[in-house]
C-alpha cells in the first residue's frame, strides 16, 4: 500500500467508536473516533433500497480526499451480501468480506478474507 493516502496508524487498534449524524437525507453518515475521542474518519452509506450503494470512507467530513471504498458486488441478496475493500489512492484491493444477513438481525457478523479469496 505505498501509493496510499492513507495513514495506516489510524488502522491500527482494536477499538473504533462511531457514531450516527442522524437526519441526513438520503445518506447514511458516520464519525469514527479513537477510544479518546480523537476524530479517524467520516463515513458515507447511500440509501438505495435493493440497489448496490458503495461505502466511502474519508478522512474528514470535507470530504476532500476519499480514503477506501467498501464496493458492494451485488444487488439485494437475502442471505449473503459480498463486500470489496479497495484503496482509493492505488485502487488495491485490500479485502474481500461478506456480511450474513441471518445471523445480523440479533449481531453484526462479518467474514473478512484475503484479498485473493472470497470470504
Amino acid at each position: 500500500m505505498e501509493d496510499s493516502a492513507l495513514d495506516s496508524t489510524k488502522l491500527h487498534r482494536d477499538t473504533f467508536m462511531v457514531k450516527q449524524k442522524h437526519r441526513a437525507w438520503m445518506t447514511s453518515k458516520y464519525y469514527v473516533f479513537d477510544e479518546a475521542g480523537a476524530p479517524l474518519f467520516y463515513v458515507e452509506r447511500p440509501v438505495k433500497p435493493l440497489r448496490k450503494a458503495d461505502v466511502i470512507i474519508y478522512d474528514d467530513d470535507t470530504k476532500s480526499r476519499a480514503l477506501l471504498r467498501i464496493r458492494q458486488e451485488h444487488g439485494y441478496a437475502a442471505l449473503h451480501r459480498i463486500y470489496t475493500l479497495i484503496d482509493e489512492a492505488s485502487g488495491e484491493t485490500l479485502a474481500a468480506f461478506d456480511r450474513d444477513n441471518i445471523r445480523s438481525w440479533l449481531r453484526r457478523a462479518w467474514a473478512i478474507a484475503d484479498p485473493s479469496r472470497k470470504p
